[in-house]
């Protein structure tokens, strides 16, 4: 019967300590023998050491996956799982992330080879080039995927990217606008009967999912406080009085904001239109609302 080509052997080194070592086929690219080690104190640990590797190996296709580097296989991998498969917008979305950023960030790493370290590297590398952290999240959720089918095809043990923290990015400063530009924004959001969630929004701090979704229940008037789970949040005398004179509108709805045109709760996109239309009509400029939040705690308006 013939020998097995990763059955491998042990053997004592100079140092002393004892290796495990198997060979697992020919290099697609270099034609050398593709080996993996294992090591142990003594001959009888390195046997033991050597049958565990034996059995994470023996799973693996190391001669298909030594045809790879990683920007080969994330651009095999685009061709065959995204390219015409997908909408345009992904298609393009998929397409810059892999060949400006994948491809040639980790175009010299053996597929088998790639580390946590290394991915955590390329992740700081492309923050440190200026690319936003959104983008650098897009970048790991995208990799993930990929390296996930080279999982599944039996290339890799286990995705090196799973469990690898996206580097944390330094909160940008916050737009700024003048107390006067801010009360504008009031102004333009009571002509457009938008002003109860828009200010109880700046002064709690609130979410907009929170926002849209807060109930009566959640308030309390004596206290001047919405209760969040396990937290309270103290609101303004101000911001209680346009809440109780919001409740006077729709007395037998559980909810405390509903849309003046439908009746119904804010959507995301009917709030950030009448947002955008509000900017406009104050003649302001473009201000996200959790900025314009953040300028508005620092005003006594």
């Amino acid at each position: 019967m013939p020998k097995r080509e990763n059955q491998g052997g042990v053997r004592q080194r100079a140092d002393r300590r004892w290796e495990g070592r198997l060979s697992l086929g020919k290099h697609q690219k270099t034609g050398k023998y593709i080996t993996r080690s294992a090591y142990g104190e003594n001959e009888d640990e390195a046997h033991e050491k050597l049958t565990e590797l034996r059995c994470m190996t023996e799973s693996l296709d190391y001669v298909r996956a030594s045809g790879y580097t990683v920007g080969e296989w994330a651009a095999d991998w685009y061709h065959i799982h995204a390219e015409g498969r997908v909408k345009p917008n992904t298609d393009g979305g998929y397409r810059n992330l892999i060949f400006r950023h994948i491809a040639p960030g980790l175009a010299e790493i053996p597929l088998s080879d790639l580390t946590e370290q290394q991915v955590r590297v390329f992740y700081e590398g492309l923050a440190q080039n200026g690319l936003s952290r959104r983008s650098v999240w897009c970048v790991h959720l995208l990799l993930r995927r990929i390296l996930d089918e080279a999982c599944r095809e039996r290339l890799l043990p286990a995705n090196p990217a799973a469990s690898c923290e996206v580097p944390a990015m330094p909160e940008r400063e916050p737009k700024r606008l003048r107390t006067g530009q801010v009360k504008r924004y009031l102004d333009a959001a009571e002509a457009l009967d938008f002003l109860p969630i828009a200010y109880v929004g700046l002064q709690s701090g609130l979410r907009q999912g929170e926002l849209f979704a807060l109930s009566w229940a959640a308030f309390d008037v004596q206290s001047r406080q919405v209760i969040l789970g396990k937290h309270l949040l103290a609101l303004s005398e101000k911001a209680v009085e346009h809440l109780v004179a919001e409740h006077e509108k729709h007395p037998g709805n559980p909810y405390v904001f509903l849309d003046a045109k439908t009746g119904e709760l804010y959507t995301p996109h009917r709030f950030y239109y009448l947002h955008r239309q509000i900017l406009k009509r104050a003649h302001l400029p473009t201000i996200g609302f959790r900025d314009l939040q953040l300028n508005f705690k620092e005003m006594e308006l």
